[in-house]
């Protein structure tokens, strides 16, 4: 949600973007504003929410971050099967 706020968006904005119920929206926004990642401010009857500096630069660094390479490493087993017998 965080990423989707590089533009101020309103509540229901979110809701149509993400696709998720408005109590789940709003819990994920109290979140982000909690931990200081994004800001709100009223226009005229919306409050819109945008993301703070601190939001930017997590935002910046998740999209920095290089993309794993290939699929994961199996986990080891111990030697031992996973299959039933």
């Amino acid at each position: 949600m965080l990423v989707l706020l590089g533009t101020p968006k309103s509540t229901t904005q979110l809701v149509a973007l993400t696709g998720q119920g408005l109590g789940s929206v709003g819990r994920h926004l109290q979140v982000l504003r909690d931990a200081g990642l994004i800001a709100r401010r009223r226009a005229g009857r919306s409050v819109l929410y945008r993301r703070t500096d601190a939001g930017e630069a997590v935002v910046g660094a998740v999209t920095a971050a290089p993309e794993p390479s290939g699929p994961p490493s199996p986990t080891p087993t111990c030697g031992r099967s996973t299959r039933s017998r």
